[in-house]
């Protein structure tokens, strides 16, 4: 299975980044998408599920976002920003993606920070897109950041995975490049075939939190009366 933790698809577009995934044999892409649409959908026999990119400074605007989201999106991802949104959201089971954003060292990731998500199973997220539009010295700078993000990530312990955030249909990139772009950032091909298994597992969780019978891995209910 070939999964894209990461498309900037709109309502409008979101037909071409089905069309575009199936042709390069992506099977399931997590995308935005308005809050009363479905989380999971079908496209041209493509898996689209909705995506939540949690903005804010403070812990507690994040820790509200989750909780107006975490019932009807399939993917909650938090941008590495702070130290401590970043450990809250490391630590927080509800969080599955901090997503690298920036070459600012203060925004890198922290071996503290590696470490607990490596202990919540939160992965460090790779954006595919700032390496396919930047040339030269940004680039290198990218490059590098990136590296350094991996680094950190697999000492600790800490899953990576590698998303194309395509603001258009043309930067989708198919399952054997996504393996040779992990080569650049120094991960073997075998290990980013696993990262794809692993994305694939983390949104076949997160369906089952979408249930409204869910209660916790494990638990749900399984009958509904009224007690006399």
């Amino acid at each position: 299975m070939v999964t894209d933790l990461y498309v900037h698809a709109t309502e409008t577009n979101v037909d071409l980044f089905a069309q575009m995934a199936s042709a390069l044999g992506i099977d399931t892409i997590a995308a935005p998408s308005p809050q009363d649409a479905d989380p999971v959908r079908y496209l041209d026999r493509v898996k689209i599920v909705r995506r939540v990119d949690l903005r804010g400074k403070i812990i507690s605007a994040l820790k509200t976002q989750t909780l107006q989201n975490r019932r009807c999106a399939v993917i909650l991802a938090v941008p590495l920003r702070g130290v401590n949104t970043a450990n809250w959201a490391a630590e927080d089971p509800r969080i599955d993606l901090l997503t690298v954003t920036s070459t600012n060292r203060e925004h890198q990731l922290k071996t503290t920070t590696a470490h607990l998500a490596a202990d919540g199973d939160t992965a460090l997220e790779i954006p595919l897109r700032p390496l396919v539009i930047n040339r030269g010295l940004d680039r290198s700078l990218i490059l590098k950041a990136f590296r350094e993000a991996v680094s950190v990530a697999l000492s600790a312990g800490m899953q990576v995975v590698i998303s194309s955030h395509a603001r258009h249909p043309l930067e989708m990139r198919s399952g054997p490049a996504i393996e040779f772009v992990g080569t650049i950032l120094e991960l073997d091909r075998k290990y980013c075939r696993d990262a794809m298994r692993w994305a694939d597992n983390r949104i076949s969780r997160n369906e089952q939190r979408l249930d409204p019978d869910f209660i916790a891995p494990g638990l749900e209910v399984v009958r509904r009366g009224v007690h006399r």
